[in-house]
């Protein structure tokens, strides 16, 4: 079995020995599988997990079953430490996107840790506040942004330059799932394809099967406006 990747801790908290160890020695890591939920929304149970390695993904379970995304989670990201501050029961849900692995901490672990080592509480408060932020864009883009706009956005987040194919001059890599990209916006699939469909008969966009193509981003960017 491999080793824990702890050196992802100090994409959080830096070059901190002190604290670094007393983290690596409180931990316990943790092992999910693609689609296991980590941590479950409504919970009361106090555990904050570190992102060591794989992608998980927050979401809210809606009154009629529908999940509604909230945040993805790359390694050297933060979750659950909410509960652990406030005590109240988990805002949302938390599943595995592929294979994760993460540092645990017990709540109580994790608050003896704040109040002996000030750097963690730094990045608790930058955590919270990037989040906050975070939602304060999403609430923006929900309210005054038409479902198109919320698409382009979306697609126009996930793009990178790449060499001119026939105009095409962005690429977006691996193809986006249309449904993760509903529940991302708060749309619904069907809708989000028919934006999608749209693009591609107006031809700034292209579909292929390992990676679909952008054309005009800055018209893209001006229509999302």
């Amino acid at each position: 079995m491999h080793r824990a990747n702890f050196q992802v801790l100090s994409l959080l908290f830096g070059d901190s020995p002190a604290l670094l160890e007393d983290m690596r020695a409180t931990c316990a890591v943790r092992r999910y599988e693609k689609g296991e939920t980590i941590l479950h929304q409504q919970d009361e149970t106090r555990d904050v997990h570190i992102l060591l390695r794989g992608r998980a993904r927050a979401y809210l379970l809606a009154a009629d079953g529908r999940e509604v995304w909230m945040n993805e989670f790359a390694p050297g990201a933060m979750f659950g430490e909410v509960a652990a501050v406030t005590g109240e029961p988990r805002l949302c849900s938390v599943a595995a996107s592929n294979r994760v692995e993460t540092a645990m901490f017990r709540g109580d672990d994790f608050m003896r840790l704040m109040r002996s080592h000030g750097e963690l509480g730094i990045a608790l408060s930058r955590v919270l506040a990037d989040r906050l932020r975070m939602t304060s864009q999403r609430l923006y883009h929900a309210s005054v942004e038409s479902l198109e706009g919320r698409v382009l956005v979306e697609l126009l987040s996930r793009a990178e330059p790449c060499d001119d194919v026939d105009g095409y001059t962005h690429v977006i890599r691996p193809v986006p799932v249309i449904a993760e990209v509903a529940r991302k916006i708060g749309s619904a699939r069907e809708s989000v394809s028919r934006v999608i469909a749209a693009l591609g008969r107006e031809e700034y966009l292209l579909r292929r099967d390992s990676e679909w193509l952008l054309k005009h981003p800055e018209r893209l960017l001006a229509l999302s406006m």
